[in-house]
């Protein structure tokens, strides 16, 4: 068989179960695999300096369509979600789920703890967990595809009210992951506020290069200057 009789073949291949999952969460929504191109194309062209820079397009939706490999479309819609924050933990991803509208899928409670033990995330310390970064970043555009870019502000506002109480306890042991979270929402918010923010707190932790706290500071960097070339 030629390459061009191969190439012709492949291109009128039915899309694969998982892709044809993603493509139908992205109709009801009113979008296509096009618009989601798009936006994962500004975003590269925004992170092309990064240390780390985002998959190229066609990998990241490989990441979001493999998603459906083992999760349902109620968990896709919160996993965009739960790409905002720096950090997830069981109280605040309830607290994020049992609050938000999320139009045509509703997450329960089972979606939520699934999500959390077997979705993007890993571990990092106690009840703790991170999204990977490039499930995050496909995710993110996701979310802002699906629902406007006012979710995101929604969400940051949401963990900025989450988090407070713990933030006015300089004692509390998870001041500075509360910070970090602070950070991560004025960055959707106010960038230039969450820049400062992040060099005071980067001073407050030196001498702690390898602390979690410190290594979420470091990573926020990327996020920022994306932020920041927004406005």
């Amino acid at each position: 068989m030629s390459l061009q009789k191969l190439l012709q073949k492949l291109k009128g291949k039915a899309p694969s179960p998982d892709r044809k999952a993603l493509e139908d969460v992205l109709a009801e929504f009113g979008t296509d695999l096009d618009q989601l191109r798009d936006l994962l194309s500004k975003q590269a062209a925004k992170s092309s300096g990064d240390l780390f820079p985002p998959l190229p397009i066609e990998k990241a939706i490989e990441v979001l369509a493999n998603f459906f490999q083992q999760h349902s479309r109620e968990e896709f819609v919160l996993a965009c979600h739960t790409a905002i924050p720096a950090s997830m933990q069981p109280d605040l991803l309830q607290t994020l789920r049992a609050s938000t509208d999320f139009g045509p899928y509703k997450p329960q409670w089972e979606d939520a703890i699934r999500l959390l033990v077997s979705g993007p995330f890993y571990p990092v310390a106690g009840n703790t967990y991170e999204m990977d970064a490039n499930a995050r970043r496909a995710f993110s555009k996701c979310l802002e595809l699906f629902y406007g870019e006012d979710r995101t502000k929604l969400i940051s506002n949401q963990l900025l009210t989450y988090f407070q109480p713990i933030l006015d306890n300089p004692q509390h042991p998870e001041h500075n992951l509360a910070k970090v979270q602070q950070i991560t929402a004025y960055a959707h918010l106010d960038p230039d506020l969450a820049v400062r923010e992040l060099s005071l707190s980067y001073a407050t932790l030196k001498g702690q290069e390898n602390s979690p706290e410190r290594m979420r500071l470091a990573a926020l960097v990327g996020s920022l200057s994306e932020q920041r070339a927004d406005t």
